[in-house]
């Protein structure tokens, strides 16, 4: 009888579309047409709806209001746990990512409280790789977290707009990037525990910004199974999250950028892992041994967060040095005499060259002018 009456108590429970419905009525609202400018008042359309613009027929979105935020879509991610939405910050005057925690975990004070804490203490690790955190809070009974908005969204979203491979330097710049936010983040004491590229976001500059810290835990203690296709086996038998299994998943991710495939799933031979330099030659072989260790089995043998930063910085300088004897070589002449270049960018050697020809020039004339006078005598 009380399972029953619980699970009546849980059905009661209003959808996030609905509760924001709610919290959308609330106001009058006026909508410029984006093609066109023709502002429509669109305060007794239902929230989220769209309408053709009179005007020129263009779709116009019928927003909703979240305090100082306006919420322009249904959700541009949604999980078990959240649902994220681009909006716009009325008081700033630009975008942002508004993470709302979904309604039947919002019920839980518990859960609205850890939320929130992870937000603030997630506030306080500064650094470039980690997503930077605005304001969080809570509306109507929902909680929520806003953050910086990436133009690209999240990595998944990145890559399924690529057409080739990534640049081997720009896969190892990010690994290096995001390894050395979870090594800031875990110093501080928050790990991670869904590396995925669902929680990696991706910047308008193509820079990558890691989220999500802290869900993990949440998600665990509300019976919602994560991503194993990015977790390290330990985590999978035994629930158990810190850095070394944090590095299992950057491997996994690592591998997938170079490789293009699961190293789960037909990349093993004779039961061993395919080395990603087998897979992709452009690979270099030390880098491909790195991976390799991060997706040991066994956590002792992975490598820990300053080993992989250590190694990863010594191939990209390794890459940038490489870069630099290219680029020098252009400076060679026919005869590989090397030569510098001036501040006007033209080397100094073809002036000397100009003038001795037009020197020889010059002297082959003026021969030619005393041989013609003494034939002509």
């Amino acid at each position: 009888m009380a399972e029953n009456l619980e699970t009546e108590v849980e059905n009661e429970i209003p959808s996030l579309t609905e509760c924001l419905t709610v919290i959308g009525w609330g106001h009058r609202v006026k909508v410029a047409c984006s093609t066109c400018g023709q502002k429509l008042d669109m305060t007794e359309i239902a929230p989220f709806a769209a309408v053709c613009c009179p005007n020129c027929s263009a779709r116009v979105v019928r927003p909703v209001y979240f305090g100082n935020y306006i919420l322009e879509d249904l959700g541009r991610k949604r999980d078990s746990l959240t649902t994220v939405f681009r909006a716009f910050d009325g008081k700033l005057g630009r975008y942002v990512s508004l993470k709302i925690l979904n309604p039947e975990y919002a019920v839980s004070e518990r859960t609205r409280s850890r939320f929130i804490k992870i937000a603030r203490f997630l506030a306080a690790v500064n650094h470039p790789a980690i997503i930077s955190i605005y304001d969080c809070g809570e509306q109507n009974g929902l909680a929520y977290i806003v953050s910086q908005y990436a133009e690209y969204g999240t990595l998944r979203e990145f890559l399924a707009l690529q057409k080739g491979p990534l640049p081997l330097e720009m896969v190892v710049q990010w690994i290096f990037d995001l390894v050395s936010g979870v090594q800031k983040a875990f110093s501080s004491g928050l790990s991670h525990g869904e590396i995925n590229p669902d929680n990696i976001l991706v910047d308008s500059e193509k820079r990558v910004r890691l989220t999500g810290f802290g869900l993990s835990e949440l998600m665990r203690e509300a019976g919602i199974r994560g991503d194993d296709t990015y977790a390290a086996p330990e985590k999978i038998t035994t629930g158990l999250i810190n850095d070394k299994s944090d590095v299992y998943s950057f491997g996994v991710l690592f591998y997938r950028l170079l490789t293009g495939v699961d190293p789960a799933s037909g990349t093993r031979e004779h039961g061993e892992l395919v080395p990603p330099a087998k897979i992709n030659r452009m690979v270099n072989r030390k880098v491909s041994e790195l991976v390799c260790r991060m997706l040991s089995t066994y956590p002792v043998e992975r490598p820990d967060f300053g080993q992989i930063l250590g190694m990863l910085e010594f191939f990209l300088a390794n890459m940038q040095n490489s870069r630099k004897k290219t680029s020098t070589k252009l400076q060679y002449d026919g005869k590989m005499t090397k030569t510098s270049v001036g501040n006007d960018g033209h080397a100094p050697g073809g002036k000397i060259r100009v003038i001795l020809i037009v020197t020889i020039v010059i002297l082959v004339c003026l021969a030619a002018a005393v041989l013609l006078l003494i034939l002509t005598r």
